[in-house]
This record gives structure tokens, C-alpha cells and sequence, in this order.
């Protein structure tokens, strides 16, 4: 059985909710958070809140870190080993054009020089395991091959692989054959990323690749939060135990939230981010009931409408 990692997604995975769904769901194996990155000199209060043990507390948590020098990732590796972890994971597949300006990301696919210097960094750090996630490439899906030597000379727990380019986003098809080339070449165990959706999904890639060493699950697991347990159990739920488990990680999000932002407009707010993925579980009047409702009332009479069938 393959390990389940939870992939980071920025706005959606913050602490609090690996928290509630480690606690009230489970079957993920690590939790990822979302990269940390050097700005004006510090790291933001934001992220270094996220990022606190006193905020994950008992959490498998793997913090991530985004660098486009070896002066941020010394600058960030020394802020998390002081936090106490000993395994920190390098962005290399972040998308966004700001970041991939700053050499950042994934603009590392394509920057042999600059991915050496940051391994010379690492190699610095024998009492942090790192791991790396990543994508095939920039704009086409063989630039992984420019830095897989220098990927296979590096000291690495695992490589997290999106197989898609940094040019097609989140949108396209992923390149499953060029995948299984890369998992062919790489020397460190692989993990795949990108449009898991179900249990089966899982085991599709389970006996596709024999040799994979783990699946990276991001807005699968916001849409199906019981996925990882479900195929820990080694057999898809029944819909109506997947609808309670989201029914109770809605209370505690809504009761944390209540705390959190006591102006119901706020509150609103961070609770239609909680629906997002939810729309293809939905019946569209639902889902359309919960992100329309412009009162804490209205939000409430369309959620009790959802979890009392």
C-alpha cells in the first residue's frame, strides 16, 4: 500500500485544517504545507504561523520552502530547523510568473547552475532530510532531463513529480509517459502528483507503477477528504459515510472560523473557501445556495439543507 502524502495548497491547507482532518479523518501519511518564502528581508508572520510546532501539534507535517538563492534557503532552512524539523521539501514546480521572475519554483527546471548552488546548500544541512517537488519542465516536458544529473547526485528522501509543464498550469493532460521515463532515470524514490480524484484512482497508478514509492494528493483530498482513508481500508465508502466525515471536518472549520473571525461577513468568507471543491459532489442549486448565501443565516439554512439528506 502506497504512502499518502497531502499536497499544499496555499488558502486551502493552512494548519488549522490539517489539524481537523488528521484528527477527525485521517489515511494521509504527511502532511505538506504550503511553501515559505524570504521577502523583504524576513519571513511573513503568515506563514511563519503556519509553520509553528505549537500550531501542528502531533502533525506528520513536511514544511516547504520556495528559494531562488542559497541565501533565502539558508535563511529559511536555519527558521524551520529552529522550529525543530528535520525534513524540509524544495519547490520546483511552483507555476506562478511572479515567483518564477525571482528564479523561484519552477524556473529551477531550466537553471542547472542555480538548482547546484542550492544542492551545495543542502549538502551543508547532514541532519535535514529535504526532498524535492517538481514538474517536467517549463515549457516543454523533457526540460527535467537538463538537471536529472544533478537531481541524482543530490541526497534526496523522495521526488515529488507533477507531470505537467509550468505553461499549462493545472489545465491539460499530464504526460503519464513521460512520467514512467522519468521514473525509469530518476536514482530517488518517486512520488506522483496531479488529478488523483478517487481510491481507485490510487490503485490505477499503484499497478501502472510498480515502482512508485508513494501519490501526492492536493485538490483530490479537498474534494474527497476521505480518500486517503478510504483506500487505506481497501475499498471506496459508501457516499453517505464520505458526506459525514465532510460534515464533521465543516463543524470544527466553522467552529475554529466563528473564533477566528467573529464579523460574520469574514466568517462567510473563509467558508465559501471550505466549498470550493466541492462543486462536482453537488447538485448545482446546492452548491449554488452555499456560495450565493450573503448572510451567516441564509450559509447555514444551505449547508443544513446538504448534510440532513
Amino acid at each position: 500500500m502506497l504512502p499518502v502524502l497531502f499536497s499544499p495548497l496555499q488558502g486551502y491547507t493552512e494548519y488549522m485544517y490539517r489539524r481537523i482532518h488528521h484528527d477527525v479523518v485521517g489515511g494521509v501519511d504527511a502532511y505538506y504545507a504550503p511553501f515559505v518564502r524570504w521577502e523583504k528581508g524576513t519571513l511573513r508572520n503568515k506563514d511563519r504561523r503556519d509553520v509553528m510546532r505549537e500550531n501542528n501539534q502531533s502533525l506528520p507535517l513536511v514544511p516547504q520552502v520556495i528559494a531562488g538563492n542559497v541565501d533565502e534557503l539558508a535563511c529559511l532552512c536555519d527558521i524551520l530547523q529552529n522550529e525543530g524539523y528535520e525534513e524540509i521539501n524544495l519547490n520546483m514546480g511552483c507555476p506562478a510568473p511572479m515567483q518564477m521572475k525571482r528564479h523561484r519554483g519552477s524556473a529551477l527546471l531550466t537553471d542547472a547552475d542555480g538548482l547546484a548552488a542550492l544542492a551545495k546548500e543542502m549538502e551543508r544541512r547532514p541532519d535535514v532530510k529535504f526532498s524535492v517537488k517538481m514538474r517536467l519542465g517549463v515549457d516543454s516536458a523533457e526540460d527535467w532531463r537538463i538537471i536529472l544529473p544533478i537531481l541524482n547526485a543530490m541526497t534526496l528522501t523522495r521526488v515529488i513529480m507533477h507531470p505537467r509543464t509550468a505553461s499549462q498550469q493545472y489545465a491539460g493532460d499530464v504526460d503519464m509517459n513521460m512520467f514512467g521515463s522519468f521514473c525509469d532515470q530518476c536514482v530517488h524514490p518517486v512520488v506522483y502528483n496531479g488529478d488523483i480524484m478517487s481510491p481507485a484512482d490510487i490503485a490505477s497508478l499503484e499497478k501502472r507503477f510498480p515502482q512508485l514509492q508513494g501519490v501526492m494528493v492536493g485538490r483530490g483530498l479537498l474534494a474527497r477528504p476521505s480518500m486517503g482513508a478510504e483506500y487505506k481500508s481497501g475499498e471506496a465508502w459508501p457516499e453517505a459515510a464520505r458526506l459525514d466525515v465532510f460534515r464533521r471536518l465543516h463543524e470544527q472549520m466553522l467552529a475554529f472560523n466563528r473564533n477566528k473571525f467573529p464579523n460574520d461577513s469574514q466568517l462567510l468568507v473563509q467558508m465559501h473557501v471550505f466549498w470550493e471543491y466541492q462543486k462536482a459532489n453537488l447538485a448545482k442549486k446546492q452548491y449554488k445556495k452555499v456560495m450565493k448565501s450573503g448572510s451567516l443565516r441564509n450559509y447555514l439554512s444551505a449547508v443544513d439543507d446538504i448534510f440532513s439528506v
